[in-house]
């Protein structure tokens, strides 16, 4: 069992699982992010000391980081101390698939707009 999932616990897997899908995907990013900065801090010589000046923050928090306590931590933190640490944070949103049902929705309300008013030009 890999460090991140011991120190957080659900009082069932039901609790994991019922979860929002937003929640889920928080959680998801959240694990990604953290495996990569203990890996990082783990291959480098760098003390928890060192690393605690290097991102700003008390070694205590560092040692919460190192130790895999993934609910102590926000997306947005993670992504700052990658940052700090000179990584190369790279971010592609990607539009959801428009199904048809969802294309005829679009096209009614597009449908009831008014068009701009056409501008004069001298």
């Amino acid at each position: 069992m890999n460090a991140i999932t011991e120190h957080v616990s659900f009082s069932s897997v039901s609790d994991l699982l019922e979860k929002t899908p937003e929640e889920r995907r928080d959680y998801e990013l959240r694990c990604e992010l953290l495996t990569a900065l203990r890996e990082h801090i783990e291959q480098s010589d760098m003390t928890q000391a060192a690393v605690a000046k290097a991102l700003g923050v008390a070694q205590p928090r560092v040692s919460d980081l190192v130790r895999g306590k993934l609910s102590k931590f926000s997306v947005g933190t993670l992504l700052d101390f990658m940052m700090r640490l000179g990584f190369t944070v790279a971010i592609k949103p990607t539009p959801p698939r428009v199904t048809a049902a969802k294309a005829g929705v679009a096209r009614k309300k597009a449908s009831k707009t008014k068009p701009a008013p056409e501008l004069e030009t001298a």
